[in-house]
């Protein structure tokens, strides 16, 4: 009986240590439900704010849709509103044409007001110069100049050496007895021995001294004395093809003017050939001039010339 009970004793203890165990996963059970429980109610309320969210979205799209159409209504009105914008541009067009027409009219008045002013505010060398020791004889070809092109030429030199050398320069060329203006006219023997004075004074080439002559001319002289003619051009090209015009309308302002003429021929898209056309053979000098031309817009080029009457110009 003792044995028995000691057996039975002992039994109890393992049935009981089961419970305790059995009580503390119960309890652990518990615990996670609770959390479990606790996670659910987050969940439920994270679902309740993606609700709200689509809910906000939802709308959102509602009001989208109604600005889309209101701004369909409105593309229509720009629509009308453009095209009344192009008729309107049609009429200005229209209208501009012809005040282009009146513009260009007005130019050529100022470019003739603008040689008689210079004029009028007597703009006269203060050089003075000799009567002329051999003026060609009446009714034969003169290839003298005018007299804009020696004061060009006093200042390039008075410009490269000095006043002192301009000064004499005139003086050996005989240019020393009476005012000369820029529409004086000179002889050819004058401006033959002014030429020969300046290279040797210099020691130029004659080539150099035509280089020398058209970068003066093209950047300093004429756009201080002529700027009008000089008005409208965007290019080398532009104003190498448009000095023919210039120079039939100085022959129309200046009296007994005659300076050269130019017939010109597009070969391609860069390359010009131009027939320089007059008695006095210097096709030099207008070389000097399209090189001059072509360092005012900075535009480089090659220049061949062909004979004494044809040259050909070729834009890089």
């Amino acid at each position: 009986a003792v044995k028995t009970s000691d057996g039975t004793h002992e039994s109890f203890n393992r049935i009981f240590n089961s419970v305790e165990t059995a009580t503390a996963n119960q309890r652990e059970i518990m615990g996670e439900m609770g959390r479990q429980t606790e996670n659910a109610e987050h969940i439920l309320s994270q679902f309740s704010k993606v609700q709200q969210g689509a809910e906000a979205v939802h709308a959102g799209s509602k009001q989208v849709m109604e600005k889309n159409a209101s701004m369909q209504s409105d593309g229509e009105a720009l629509t009308g509103i453009a095209e009344a914008v192009k008729q309107a541009s049609l009429a200005i067009a229209s209208d501009a044409g012809a005040a282009v027409i009146l513009t260009e009219q007005s130019a050529d008045l100022v470019k003739h007001n603008l040689v008689s002013v210079d004029e009028i505010k007597d703009e006269v060398s203060v050089f003075t110069a000799s009567p002329p020791r051999s003026a060609p004889a009446s009714g034969a070809p003169g290839r003298g100049l005018k007299g804009t092109i020696i004061l060009c030429l006093a200042g390039m030199v008075t410009d490269r050496a000095g006043g002192d050398k301009g000064r004499e320069v005139l003086r050996k060329s005989g240019l020393d007895g009476r005012q000369l203006s820029r529409i004086s006219d000179v002889d050819a023997g004058t401006v033959q021995t002014l030429l020969k004075t300046i290279r040797e004074t210099l020691r130029f080439s004659a080539q150099q001294l035509a280089d020398a002559f058209g970068d003066y001319w093209v950047n300093v002289y004429a756009p201080k004395h002529y700027k009008a003619y000089w008005y409208g051009f965007n290019s080398a090209k532009a104003l190498i093809m448009g000095l023919d015009n210039i120079h039939a309308q100085v022959t129309k302002i200046l009296p007994n003017a005659h300076p050269p003429r130019f017939t010109i021929e597009e070969l391609n898209d860069k390359t010009l050939r131009v027939h320089y056309q007059s008695r006095r053979n210097m096709i030099d000098f207008y070389i000097g001039l399209a090189k001059g031309v072509g360092k005012m817009f900075k535009t480089p080029m090659d220049i061949k010339k062909i004979s004494e009457e044809y040259v050909e110009i070729t834009f890089r």
